[in-house]
């Protein structure tokens, strides 16, 4: 850059400028260097650019993960929940069913899952039942005017063959997303 800059101003301030082989040679490094160091600018720039994309590319997987306690329907909680999807970071998922209803002896299901972008696979491995009890009003107000199975035992059984269900998912934003098109779940933890 040196050599280039004394080459301009000998240039333009000699009236009776002649080149020397010392100078032109320096120029030439002078111009090498310049042109290398706009070939490095370029390839620079687009390692930025494509870096840049990678991110963009990225980012919504993010901001858009399953994991946590997704309830259908309302983002409120009461005493209990209503249907709900639990996402956990191992992959393995559980849908609870509404806790007010007190007559029901399957309580859940649960087993594996998988996502990508937009799809989600899952795969049932287990229900969680009430074994034994006996119907009963409830102490606890439910869905079923206070009905419910009092004094059984949470069991988790295997299913006896693997249930596999594919869902479409589509995120409204990171804390609410629509399951098949119709089924809107709000995060709630």
């Amino acid at each position: 850059m040196l050599a280039f800059s004394q080459y301009i101003t000998t240039l333009f301030l000699s009236k009776d400028h002649k080149s020397s082989p010392q100078l032109d040679y320096k120029l030439g490094r002078a111009a090498i260097s310049k042109n290398s160091f706009l070939i490095h600018k370029v390839i620079f720039m687009k390692v930025i650019v494509v870096l840049l994309l990678l991110l963009y590319i990225t980012l919504p997987s993010y901001s858009q993960s399953l994991i946590g306690t997704w309830q259908i329907g309302t983002k409120q909680t009461g005493e209990g929940t209503l249907d709900c999807y639990v996402f956990k970071s191992d992959n393995s998922f559980e849908y609870v069913v509404n806790s007010d209803e007190g007559l029901r002896r399957i309580i859940a299901i649960g087993g594996t899952y998988s996502y990508k972008k937009g799809y989600l696979e899952l795969r049932v491995k287990y229900t969680k039942e009430i074994v034994g009890g006996a119907i009963g009003r409830s102490h606890i107000t439910t869905g079923n005017d206070s009905w419910s199975i009092e004094g059984g035992i949470v069991r988790k059984m295997p299913v006896k063959k693997l249930i596999i269900q594919h869902l479409n998912i589509e995120f409204i934003n990171p804390k609410t997303i629509v399951v098949d098109d119709d089924n809107k779940f709000y995060k709630i933890h």
